[in-house]
């Protein structure tokens, strides 16, 4: 049996474990049957989901005035960025 990592948040199969790890027998069942009289419920996270601006627009694209050249005269005249996902 897996050993769960406990992070403030438990289902009905990670409770079910810790309890048969402290010596209790309990079926996932049972402990489900508890948990709706304790009107309690898991917190499931949702999966990390990369959300985009919409590409098939009207609008014209911004013109590449920098044309790979990155040398400049002085600072602050040309800025460039890198786009990156983080998750929520």
């Amino acid at each position: 049996m897996h050993k769960p990592a406990v992070q403030k948040r438990c289902g009905r199969p990670k409770i079910t474990c810790l309890l048969h790890q402290e010596g209790n027998t309990v079926t996932e069942r049972t402990v489900s049957v508890y948990m709706r009289e304790m009107k309690l419920c898991s917190v499931v996270s949702k999966p990390y989901c990369v959300q985009t601006t919409d590409s098939k627009h009207d609008n014209p694209n911004a013109p590449n005035t920098l044309n790979q050249n990155f040398k400049v005269l002085k600072p602050n005249t040309v800025w460039v960025t890198d786009i990156t996902y983080f998750p929520r």
